[in-house]
């Protein structure tokens, strides 16, 4: 074999050694990128909308049915083992507090209002729940979207259009609210009580106020049933 044609042999043998080389990084790469990718993909959360109550007048009898007329049998025993926390709250004004257990007060004159800059996108409010009583269920909640303590309150305001809500740490679904003044209703599968222990509402999108963007909650009730 000639000098020439060994160069050339050995040129051969270290190009295909170097592509190989390389082919081997990038498909390692390849792989590596593919099992990130696949680790991360989550399947999206089931979506529901929230069901409105038959009237729409603040002040009207429909606001009596929000607290749980129909569960006295959950509220009775829970009531004092719920507190709800936020990750802001609006400084009180005045006389006014927009603490997050101001949804939980049975008063429709008051409201969570969230503190953050602008529509308060990526803020939360949490229930947490502590009792451990097995004979109930949760099945769904009800909630006044916005600050119902008036109608010019209400349109000032922002409101939720959207809510993720996340039980007891783990994304659930996602909620659509309607802009409405009457009280909205969700339902779900029942949930044994002794397994509910928090239930975060994250907000996704706001409807925007007239004059605020602070976005309120004037109330949130959950619903049950109770195996007596």
């Amino acid at each position: 074999m000639s000098r020439k044609s060994c160069l050339v042999e050995i040129n051969l043998y270290f190009g295909k050694a170097l592509f190989h080389n390389e082919f081997m990084m990038f498909h390692s790469f390849l792989l590596s990128m593919l099992l990130v990718v696949g680790f991360s993909v989550t399947h999206p959360l089931p979506e529901v909308t929230a069901e409105l109550a038959t009237r729409d007048t603040i002040g009207s009898d429909d606001e009596e049915q929000c607290f749980g007329c129909g569960d006295c049998s959950i509220y009775c025993f829970i009531e004092d083992k719920i507190t709800f926390s936020a990750s802001s709250s609006l400084k009180d004004q005045g006389s006014n507090s927009y603490h997050p257990n101001r949804v939980n007060d049975y008063n429709l004159q008051s409201a969570w209002v969230e503190g953050a800059e602008g529509y308060g996108v990526g803020e939360w409010l949490q229930l947490d729940l502590s009792s451990t009583r097995s004979e109930a269920q949760i099945n769904g909640f009800y909630l006044f979207n916005g600050y119902r303590k008036s109608f010019a309150h209400w349109t000032r305001n922002s409101r939720v259009k959207t809510f993720k809500l996340i039980l007891n740490g783990e994304d659930w679904m996602i909620l659509h609210l309607h802009n409405s003044v009457k009280f909205q209703s969700v339902k779900f599968d029942p949930i044994p009580l002794a397994d509910f222990k928090t239930l975060r509402f994250e907000i996704l999108d706001t409807y925007p106020g007239t004059h605020y963007d602070d976005v309120a909650i004037s109330e949130i009730k959950l619903k049950g049933i109770h195996h007596h």
